[in-house]
């Protein structure tokens, strides 16, 4: 088809085939709401990025009883859990550590502690930049690995819009949806495990690989 907007048969969802000529295709015809995508169990995307668009199911296939937002927030506390993992590993072994890379550690731990902290409304136990070593980092993560994941696992809609009030580390005052607290969580030790691996990589060190690809991909 030369149309600017094409339906995929498999899920039903219209996507763009003109990314110039789309926009002008009648409204009727696109779907541009990331709500309406999650309602229809839509996920994942195939093909190439560069080219056609299109969307699949394959992450979130198996029958649940919970609804999108608990799945998608319990894959991304799995990949924290895992990607903290490989980094506790790669820090623990050959050597005497990087004390960059071991601060840097740190921190993504004790800010999974804070916000978990936040949530039930307990002050922190743990400095933001912490003077953790690599083994209590991977104690502290592992426990908030556990401990998001238990409150995420039956929560409800409810649950996740409660605002949560708190003063940031610079003092000012704040509220954030339980949903966004997570997923922030779960986001936030990315940046800082990239600088891991640059530390790592200059001192002749291979780093781990902690994408989110490669946690969605790691039995293949």
């Amino acid at each position: 088809m030369d149309d600017a907007v094409a339906e995929d048969a498999y899920i039903g969802v219209l996507v763009s085939r003109d990314r110039l000529a789309a926009p002008h295709a009648a409204r009727k015809h696109r779907v541009d709401r990331a709500g309406h995508l999650f309602d229809r169990g839509v996920v994942a995307s195939r093909g190439n990025v560069h080219g056609r668009r299109c969307m699949d199911r394959r992450a979130f296939a198996r029958p649940t009883s919970r609804g999108w937002m608990n799945e998608l927030l319990l894959r991304l506390i799995a990949h924290m859990r895992w990607a903290d993992r490989l980094v506790a590993d790669a820090l623990e072994s050959d050597g005497p550590p990087d004390a960059d890379a071991v601060r840097l550690f740190g921190h993504i731990a004790s800010v999974e502690h804070l916000w978990y902290s936040r949530i039930l409304g307990q002050p922190a136990a743990h400095a933001v930049w912490p003077d953790l070593s690599p083994s209590e980092s991977r104690r502290v993560a592992a426990a908030h690995a556990d401990l998001f994941e238990q409150l995420v696992h039956d929560a409800d809609a409810a649950f996740f819009a409660r605002p949560i009030a708190y003063r940031n580390s610079a003092g000012h005052a704040f509220e954030s949806p339980v949903s966004e607290i997570v997923i922030h969580t779960a986001m936030h030790g990315e940046h800082h495990r990239g600088q891991i691996a640059r530390r790592l990589r200059a001192a002749g060190r291979e780093p781990p690989y902690t994408d989110y690809i490669q946690y969605s991909r790691r039995d293949q």
